[in-house]
This record gives C-alpha cells, structure tokens and sequence, in this order.
C-alpha cells in the first residue's frame, strides 16, 4: 500500500466488515429469542443493555471500529513512510517485524531485504496479506537500515 486512498479503503472495508457483522449478529439474536417465545419488548431492552455496557454484540463494533481507527492511522504513517523512501530514491526494502509474539508470516519475513514490486505482490505490513491482518505491526525500511529485525513488544 503506497498511497492514502488505497489506506482509505482498507480502513472502509474493515468498517464495513464490522457493521456487517454486527447487524448479522443482531438478527441472529432476535431471531434465536423470538423463537425461544421471548417478548419483543424483552428483546428490545436486551439489545439496548447490549449496546448500553458494550455486550457481545456491540462490543464487538466498538471494537472493530477501535481498530479501524488504529488501522487508518498505522496506515497511513506506514504511507508516508514509503513515500518518504521513494523519494529518497530507495527500490529495496527490509521486513522489520515488531511484536512479542509475530505471526508465523511475519516472523518468517524477519529481515528479508526484496524489492518495492515483491512486497506489493505478496503484500505490505498491515495489509491483510497475513494471519495478524490489521493487528500487524511490522514495517520496511530502507534495506541499509542496520537495527534490529525482529522487535519484541511488551
């Protein structure tokens, strides 16, 4: 991901998975509990207890909205990271995986130095490509970068 409209997209798409997802959930409920006999007026003051103390159900959107919000802006710093890079003329760049306990994708990207094209092909930090999805929060750098590539976090 190299510019800030494809970034915007992923964060609309992480939205809309989640809004998805909870009126499914929803309807789910309210279909399980009228089947079960429950009074409409019952269901009603459930789901707003729910969405009142951020319950299973809309706890869940909060959630993902929370994530989306700290998608975009990863997002778009590892942008302007990028950018940054090819304006200063860099093709190459080094996988730095960041985290206590990586994902199996990201621990084996460790280091990897590739070109700009082999990292949009398989896909960037945080781009969905691994089993971390949004969660990831590894970075390239520039392939001359000689700190550390793997980064545990506390």
């Amino acid at each position: 991901m190299t510019n800030y409209e494809d970034a915007g997209k992923l964060v609309f798409n992480y939205i809309e998975y989640n809004v998805l997802e909870t009126i499914a959930e929803i309807e789910l409920t309210i279909q399980n509990l009228t089947l079960a006999g429950a009074d409409p007026m019952a269901i009603r003051e459930l789901l707003l207890y729910d969405l009142d103390n951020k319950g299973r159900i809309f706890g869940g959107l909060v959630n993902g909205v929370t994530g989306a919000t700290n998608l975009g802006i990863t997002s778009a710093s590892q942008v302007a990271e990028l950018l940054t890079y090819v304006e200063e003329g860099y093709t190459r760049y080094k996988w730095v995986t960041v985290s206590k306990n990586p994902c199996f994708q990201c621990a084996e990207r460790a280091g990897r130095i590739e070109l700009k094209e082999y990292w949009e092909a398989i896909g960037y930090p945080r781009s969905g490509f691994s089993v971390c999805g949004p969660h990831c929060k590894c970075h390239l750098v520039p392939f001359d970068y000689k700190g550390k590539e793997t980064i545990i976090l506390d």
